[in-house]
C-alpha cells in the first residue's frame, strides 16, 4: 500500500490511510500501522499500543501444510455446535486485559508467562477444529514435546509458541524438525510443516529496559 501511495504520489492522513488498507483487506490495517496493536471490528480499527518492555520475546511458529479457509472457519462459528468455544468470549476479555498492560509497559518475561491464557483465548480454535480435525491432535502433540503452552494463531492452521528469547524458540524449532522427521510428529496437510523461530521484534530494535 505504502508502494503504490509512493508511486502514485498521493499523500494520505492516517485515517484515510487505514480506509483503503481496511477495503484490501481485514489484516491490511495492522501491517499499515505496524508494531502491537488492538485489533477490532473485522480488523479495521486498528489502535497502536506501546509494546513490549525488555528482552524481545522469542516466537515459535509451526505451520502445517495446508490451507484453512477464514470463510469456513466463521461459518462454523456462526452455525454453533462443536464449533462455539465452551467460554465463547473470553478472547475479549484476554485481549483487552492485555491491551491494558501493554498500555502500560508490560514486560517480556510477563508476556511470555501469560502464554497460557493467551494460548487458551482465541475463540476461533474450536471453529477451525471443525474445519481441520487433524490440527487439535497435532497442537496436543506439539504441546507435549515442547512441555509449554501451544496457541493457535487466528482461524489458523499456524501454531505459535513463546519463549524468553530467540536462541530458546530456535532450540525448539530443531527439536521440532527433528520430531517430525522421525516421524514423532505428524502434521495435518501434505508434507512437513513449516517451522520458524523468530522474535517480537526486529534484533536491530533496541530493547526498553
Amino acid at each position: 500500500l505504502d508502494g503504490a501511495l509512493e508511486v502514485w504520489g498521493v499523500d494520505l492522513a492516517q485515517a484515510a490511510r487505514l480506509a483503503v488498507a481496511a477495503e484490501l483487506g481485514s489484516d491490511v490495517p495492522l501491517f499499515a500501522v505496524g508494531g502491537p496493536a488492538l485489533i477490532e471490528g473485522r480488523g479495521e480499527r486498528v489502535t497502536a499500543l506501546t509494546g513490549v518492555r525488555g528482552t524481545p520475546v522469542g516466537v515459535l511458529l509451526v505451520t502445517p501444510a495446508i490451507g484453512v479457509p477464514t470463510a469456513e472457519v466463521f461459518a462454523a462459528l456462526t452455525g454453533g455446535g462443536a464449533a462455539v468455544p465452551p467460554a465463547a468470549g473470553s478472547t475479549r476479555l484476554s485481549s483487552e486485559h492485555l491491551a491494558q498492560e501493554l498500555r502500560g509497559g508490560l514486560r517480556s518475561t510477563d508476556l511470555v508467562a501469560r502464554a497460557g491464557v493467551l494460548a487458551a483465548a482465541n475463540d476461533l480454535a474450536a471453529a477451525t477444529a471443525v474445519v481441520l480435525p487433524g490440527l487439535v491432535p497435532f497442537r496436543r502433540a506439539l504441546m507435549r514435546r515442547l512441555a509449554r503452552p501451544v496457541g493457535q494463531s487466528g482461524s489458523g492452521p499456524a501454531l505459535w509458541s513463546l519463549y524468553p528469547s530467540l536462541a530458546e524458540a530456535e532450540a525448539a524449532a530443531v527439536v521440532v524438525r527433528d520430531a517430525v522427521a522421525a516421524g514423532e510428529l505428524t502434521a495435518p496437510g501434505d508434507g512437513p510443516p513449516s517451522v520458524i523461530a523468530t522474535t517480537t521484534m526486529p534484533s536491530s530494535q533496541e530493547s526498553v529496559p
